[in-house]
């Protein structure tokens, strides 16, 4: 039977369906914390596994060469998979998934959440009226009547666009995968040219994986064309935005505010800009965090795991080519 390690805090998610579902066919599942840049960590926890369900530690070439030949599939307990070299695992054979869709309903609620409580302030509001019985009169905006732009459209943009179909809303939708036909399916505009999609939209919500092609691309080129009353909203990777270029848009005033639910140091420091900055409204990446995303993704990981060890090839393997690499 195999021996599988999960990347995780066992004090802060419950893993017992996983367990349950995985030690039912006989396999053992260990629990570990694994810091996010200490490779010697990774190589020292994973030695000895079959299958590593991967947290946010870095899985790069020399982790891939220290546990080729042991290791057959690292499985990340989310969807990025920005912190494995993809490629340097299958050149040892290691397959490598995710578990594409799972907290979609859960992150697209959360960006909604942004979008009204940045149109209308309630966090502000309640603030004010707790410490100091400050009652706001006649502030915020309506969604309805509103554009929103999807930057990305796939699981989560979609279900986002569920969402936002009794609000009234006009929906524009960037994606190079996405044909013309789904975009009349899914009642969105499909824009071609990034530069449109920020210029026209009173809600710019981004939905990217972060690549070496994505890092940094929110910059001040895009901010510079947007509304000075619109809105930014980030729940997908913190680097696919320059921070630094935000706090300088919304000090020069070409955006009203932002929502951000990741950032590119996690969790922030204490001393960063942005906290100070009161046009920003900041979550702790729990867009994908609820007790329902959390039962579903153990199912999915269970799944995949069990398909891949009766020698399947599990829809959600992003590598299959990983094949021609084993016991080379």
């Amino acid at each position: 039977m195999s021996q599988i390690l999960i990347c995780i805090d066992e004090s802060k998610v419950d893993i017992r369906c996983l367990r349950e579902l995985l030690e039912k066919q006989g396999h053992t599942l260990t629990s570990m914390i694994l810091p996010p840049g200490d490779a010697e960590a990774t190589i020292r926890a994973a030695a000895e596994r079959d299958i590593v369900i991967s947290g946010p530690e870095r899985w790069d070439a020399r982790a891939a060469e220290a546990c080729g030949g042991k290791v057959r599939l690292v499985i990340r307990f989310g969807v990025g998979l920005d912190n494995i070299d993809i490629p340097a695992l299958t050149e040892r054979g290691i397959a490598v998934a995710n578990i594409p869709g799972y907290n979609a309903p859960a992150v697209a609620e959360l960006t909604l959440l942004h979008m009204l409580n940045l149109s209308r302030g309630f966090t502000r509001a309640e603030a004010d009226y707790r410490k100091a019985g400050v009652v706001t009169v006649g502030s915020g905006n309506l969604l309805q009547g509103k554009t929103v732009g999807l930057m990305g459209f796939g699981h989560i943009p979609r279900q986002l666009r569920r969402l936002l179909g009794g609000f009234g809303v006009r929906v524009l939708a960037l994606d190079p995968m996405l044909t013309w036909d789904e975009a009349r399916a899914w009642e969105v505009e499909k824009v071609e040219e990034t530069e449109t999609l920020f210029a026209e939209s009173d809600f710019v919500s981004l939905h990217l994986p972060l690549t070496p092609q994505t890092a940094g691309m929110v910059n001040e080129r895009l901010l510079s064309v947007m509304k000075p009353t619109a809105y930014l909203i980030n729940t997908s990777r913190g680097g696919v935005l320059c921070e630094e270029d935000l706090l300088r848009a919304l000090a020069k005033g070409w955006l009203a505010g932002a929502g951000l639910d990741v950032t590119v140091q996690e969790p922030l420091p204490l001393h960063s800009p942005l906290f100070a900055e009161e046009k920003i409204c900041l979550t702790s990446h729990v867009g994908g965090t609820t007790l329902e995303t959390d039962q579903r993704g153990q199912e999915m990981l269970a799944e995949s795991i069990l398909q891949f060890l009766a020698g399947q090839m599990p829809e959600n393997i992003v590598n299959p080519e990983y094949v021609f690499h084993v016991n080379r």
